[in-house]
């Protein structure tokens, strides 16, 4: 069992484990950007002059099913590379508190918080709760998780924070 948990979560953490963790974190990235796309595209489907705009309102329930699909994508992903994650030395402490995945769970958490409001007050608009609105900007961190999917990312990012120094001295000499 052990082994297996050590699989599952390398294939979620590193696109180079195998074939398969490649094709898993190109899927993730591809379903990021649709679902971060979605989002955006929401508004303009809720607004009455919005150019997707429709009585009906055909294009926000596809929007709301591709964010609900995706959601539960994302935290089944999540739950799983949790229940995989290696213990030893305070590894679900390390887990939980490291940088990628906080971002994960703050991008999960707006759905799931608005679904038990909805579910407590069926007829309650979640529309009325500007922190709810503030809340669900969050889903935007998705964007962040390419770092994770992408060496070349991962490097670009460890690059500039390696390099923050000499970029704050720039930005100061130029200011």
């Amino acid at each position: 069992m052990l082994a297996l948990a050590r699989q599952i979560y390398e294939t979620f953490e590193d696109p180079g484990f195998s074939a398969f963790a490649k094709y898993y974190s190109i899927g993730m990235m591809l379903l990021i950007v649709l679902a971060t796309t979605c989002f955006v595209l929401e508004s303009e489907a809720t607004l009455a002059g919005g150019t997707l705009y429709d009585e009906e309102q055909s294009a926000l329930r596809v929007f709301q099913q591709i964010e609900l699909y995706s959601v539960i994508i994302f935290t089944v992903e999540y739950v799983l590379r949790l229940c995989c994650c290696p213990c030893g030395n305070w590894g679900v402490v390390r887990f939980v508190f490291s940088m990628a995945n906080i971002i994960d769970l703050l991008a999960i958490m707006p759905f799931w918080v608005t679904q038990v409001i909805v579910a407590m007050n069926p007829g309650v608009s979640t529309g009325g709760f500007g922190f709810l609105r503030v809340v669900r900007l969050v889903r935007v961190f998705r964007v962040f998780k390419f770092g994770k999917y992408s060496h070349g990312l991962a490097m670009m990012a460890g690059a500039i924070t390696k390099s923050s120094q000499p970029l704050s001295i720039l930005a100061f000499s130029v200011m």
